[in-house]
């Protein structure tokens, strides 16, 4: 797979996890001229607007919607492409998608924790409270949806966590907790876990450090910015 193709499948596999979400909370998403969008609040953090493809941050197209979207809203420029337009909006941050290749060799696998997944809602609201992400994943979402919670450690004594999101043939992953080994520990138990899959997401330079020991790389940037008119 191309590193072309696999950011358009990272990048869609990132649409698939908010709109997830937007749907746990029942809440209106939508396709448009390459965007995503939500016409209702999204939970704190999550962005009402998502470019699927280059050339889709075009300022007038987004501008169609302030109508209709609540303020403030957050747009996730995928392509990095926002300096590109005039436009108005507060940048937030900017970080890279990462990527990491299937695995070839496996030996070992039954040296690695076995990679615990959140099975009830009492489950899934201790590793919420471990991620800091109370009240953004309700419970249905461990029944219907592409999303997994993940930890090692126990359910009350959780060492470390991720979500994970499995769609687009690949494995989308974010909200890492606990410590930088333990982390560390945690990626490789996930590569082990899908070893016939890439790993994607984005990050800032100290989360890639994290990451760059097990074989992760770059493959584009993204912005995200805020919108309060």
């Amino acid at each position: 797979m191309t590193t072309t193709l696999l950011l358009l499948k990272a990048v869609q596999n990132r649409i698939d996890r908010c709109n997830a979400v937007a749907k746990a909370h029942q809440l209106r998403t939508h396709i448009l001229g390459g965007l995503w969008y939500c016409e209702d609040p999204m939970p704190t953090g999550f962005p009402n607007i998502i470019t699927m493809q280059k050339g889709a941050f075009n300022s007038a197209t987004i501008n169609d919607l302030l109508g209709s979207l609540p303020k403030p809203w957050i747009v996730k420029d995928c392509f990095d492409e926002y300096k590109e337009h005039q436009n108005s909006y507060q940048f937030l941050f900017d970080a890279s998608w990462f990527y990491s290749e299937p695995l070839t060799n496996t030996a070992g696998v039954e040296l690695f924790q076995t990679l615990n997944v959140a099975q009830t809602a009492d489950e899934l609201d201790a590793w919420c409270a471990e991620a800091d992400q109370t009240g953004k994943f309700p419970e249905v979402m461990l029944h219907t949806g592409p999303m997994m919670f993940v930890f090692l450690g126990t359910a009350s004594a959780m060492q470390c966590g991720a979500s994970l999101c499995l769609s687009q043939e690949v494995v989308g992953i974010a909200n890492l907790f606990g410590s930088t080994e333990d982390q560390q520990r945690l990626i490789r138990t996930i590569q082990m876990s899908y070893p016939s899959k890439p790993i994607v997401g984005y990050g800032t330079d100290a989360e890639l450090t994290v990451l760059k020991p097990f074989g992760f790389r770059t493959m584009g940037s993204l912005s995200v910015l805020l919108n309060m008119k």
